[in-house]
């Protein structure tokens, strides 16, 4: 025991009571039982807290005085321990202490930012060891811990046994990380003849032991697997299935899609289980999921956005569906074409670029657009006032304007004057468009601009594919949006803007409504608007449109180049049906000349791309068909022409017509949302999904897959 310093103050823990209490309570809402250990510790040494200008020990305090404790990490040493460690105070793993002394190091490393860039809304864990229990007893009268201790990312464990029961938790818990790090305070947190990394070859191997019996008992399950040609007949017979869905909690929007689906199952009598993390510092483990279906044993398994051979270990034997909904590079690829088993169903956007190009199956490839959960987004009475009541709503994140994004893609870049001519050449060249009161909707129009911009600047472009997504996605996508917000400004009609950063925009922040909350708001400000718009270069068959005319809104189109070019595909398709043709040789042969011109418009609107660079022109009609043709919504409904503008004087004499005439704005929005409920609900998704699936494995009977050993 060291002497104390001259100059101290010192408490007995008794006065600090309140401290300890308090930070049990936290405790216990997350570990009653460490909580209750602590609360029942009768310690047989008085402790006090000892401080002086420069730092606050724990003591012991007996008859001769008080005699301060060990302390070999004092807060002089925990900065530079936490430099050693981190980048940017940020943590690229876990991190695990063994042993607590004086808590310092505990308190600096739980404030910490620990970020998994792969997973954004990851935290990765911090374990933290207390072998010696009183001790821990004792901080917790030093620190106020509330956040720390009620924060499950901070597994803390205590008692003379930390490494064994460290051992357990990751055996029982495979979902949550190893540590890769480990500073230890206290050597006597490990038992003798064993180590930290001793800890974890042993945890290791018992959960590689665990998931290999699981498997194993999944694969012979699967050896008692039905033929090809059973599964379709409890797909078709309308009984109710077993669907797990599997999703995670670092893709918000994903995690309310997956559930809306597995809800649009339930309405057709099926049984869900949803798979998904608990906590924000739990990652996905095939031993986690593995348990999961040999408890469930589902008839069928979906993700959105990814497919079974990106899961290690994923049953071979039970029909797997991925929901493409987003452009992923997982998803557009080569090796993910390749990787589609027997029993692997996809649905969603982007068939023809995934079977033409990627090597997806054909015909195990279903078109579907973004389901809408018309549960959620129902009816009610239209509020005649509320704050958001208005003439004229438009709900949308993309409030940049396209100077701004320029400005941030030339300081990303440096501000190099090569940067600067090429990003304002292109501004200039898309604003002198708009400014005509045009605009570019086509894909080839957009790559033209791009390249007459980076010959025209001298700049050399190695990969010109990251330039044309973001002219694609962020630049042209603003001045769409912009210049149908400025014709709306102008007639002085009610205007609200829905979205993140509106308010900073520097013409359109006095219409700012703030950010429209999916789960609470997004309904009533679609049913409190007279006149919704939907504004995307990417067309209106969106699951915003959808949701909106599902709550009872009304809505006003912009017109794109995929709305024409879908409608000339249908009137396609109705001619092909008509002579019973089944292939591209056939139509080219049979064509007449009205059917020439036809393919002569989808090839002018599509850049000079015809037929042969459709892949499989009537296969992908007829599954544009079986969709009902909704990845349009100029084919989708059949008041698309009511609703829809292509210029600033259509618009604004649209916008005057509904505004005055509310029993047509209620018509039009009645039928239109008919349209919705028949083709694009979850529930009607699913139920087309699973028919699609049953006549798949029908006309395919080959038996189940061979088993692929691990």
């Amino acid at each position: 025991m060291q002497g104390l310093p001259s100059q101290t103050n010192v408490t007995p823990l008794s006065a600090l009571s309140g401290r300890f209490r308090a930070n049990v309570e936290a405790l216990r809402t997350r570990d009653p039982e460490l909580a209750r250990r602590l609360i029942n510790i009768v310690p047989d040494r008085v402790y006090g807290i000892v401080s002086d200008a420069d730092s606050v020990r724990l003591a012991e305090l007996t008859p001769e005085g008080a005699r301060l404790l060990p302390h070999p990490v004092p807060p002089g040493s925990v900065a530079g321990i936490v430099q050693q460690l981190t980048s940017n105070q940020q943590v690229s793993g876990p991190l695990l202490v063994a042993g607590i002394d004086h808590g310092w190091l505990w308190d600096a490393l739980s404030k910490l930012d620990i970020k998994t860039p792969t997973a954004p809304g990851h935290r990765m864990p911090i374990f933290l060891l207390a072998n010696d229990l009183e001790r821990l007893w004792a901080v917790l009268h030093l620190h106020d811990w509330r956040p720390l201790l009620a924060d499950r990312r901070a597994i803390i464990l205590g008692g003379g046994d930390v490494a064994a029961q460290l051992r357990q938790l990751l055996i029982d818990h495979p979902e949550i990380a190893f540590p890769r790090t480990c500073i230890t305070v206290d050597p006597n947190a490990w038992p003798a003849g064993e180590s930290f990394d001793e800890t974890l070859a042993t945890a290791n191997q018992a959960v590689h032991r665990l998931t290999a019996a699981v498997d194993e008992r999944l694969r012979a399950t699967a050896e008692r697997a039905p033929p090809n040609v059973a599964l379709a007949e409890a797909f078709a017979s309308g009984r109710p299935l077993r669907i797990l869905g599997m999703t995670s909690l670092y893709t918000t929007f994903l995690q309310h899609s997956m559930r809306d689906w597995l809800a649009g199952m339930e309405s057709l009598g099926h049984t869900t289980k949803l798979l998904i993390e608990q906590f924000d510092h739990e990652k996905p483990h095939p031993l986690t999921y593995l348990t999961a279906i040999e408890a469930f044993a589902p008839d069928l398994i979906v993700m959105i956005d990814h497919f079974r051979a990106e899961l290690p270990l994923m049953p071979p034997h039970i029909p797997f569906v991925m929901w493409v909904q987003d452009r992923l590079p997982n998803i557009f690829c080569a090796k993910a074409g390749a990787a589609q088993g027997e029993l692997d169903f996809v649905i969603g956007y982007g068939r023809g670029e995934c079977v033409n190009t990627l090597g997806y199956p054909r015909q195990r490839f279903m078109e579907a657009v973004v389901g809408v959960n018309d549960a959620r987004f129902k009816p009610t009475a239209r509020r005649a006032t509320g704050d958001d009541a208005c003439e004229v709503a438009f709900v949308s994140h993309a409030s940049t304007s396209p100077e701004q994004l320029v400005a941030e893609q030339i300081e990303r870049l440096g501000n190099t004057g090569e940067a600067k001519r090429l990003f304002h050449g292109l501004l200039d060249r898309l604003q002198a468009v708009y400014s005509s009161g045009t605009a570019v909707t086509a894909a080839h129009e957009l790559r033209a601009i791009v390249d007459a911009a980076i010959q025209s600047s001298r700049v050399d472009v190695p990969d010109v594919r990251p330039l044309v997504d973001f002219v694609t996605h962020k630049l042209n996508n603003a001045l769409l949006r912009h210049q149908t917000i400025s014709w709306a400004v102008e007639t002085g009609v009610d205007l609200h803007l829905y979205g993140r950063q509106w308010d900073l925009h520097p013409k359109f922040s006095r219409y700012a409504r703030g950010v429209a909350e999916n789960e609470s708001r997004l309904a009533d400000i679609y049913r409190s608007a007279k006149i919704n718009l939907q504004v995307t270069p990417h067309g209106s068959a969106h699951q915003r449109t959808f949701e909106g005319l599902c709550a009872g809104g009304f809505f006003l189109l912009r017109h794109v180049t995929g709305d024409t070019v879908e409608r000339i595909y249908q009137r396609v398709w109705m001619w092909t049906r008509e002579h019973g043709i089944e292939s591209d040789v056939e139509l080219l042969r049979r064509a007449t000349p009205e059917v020439h011109q036809w393919l002569s418009e989808i090839a002018q609107l599509r850049g000079g791309m015809g037929l042969a660079d459709s892949g499989n022109l009537v296969d992908m009609l007829a599954s544009l068909h079986r969709s009902g043709f909704t990845r349009s919504a100029g084919t989708m409904f059949a008041e698309f022409d009511q609703v829809s503008f292509t210029s600033r004087e259509e618009f604004q004499s649209k916008l005057k017509l509904f505004l005055s005439d509310a029993v047509l704005r209620n018509e039009i929005a009645g039928s239109m949302r008919q349209k919705v409920l028949d083709s694009v609900t979850y529930s009607g998704i699913s139920r087309r999904m699973l028919s699609f699936i049953a006549s798949q494995l029908r006309t395919h009977d080959g038996g189940i897959p061979k088993l692929i050993a691990a």
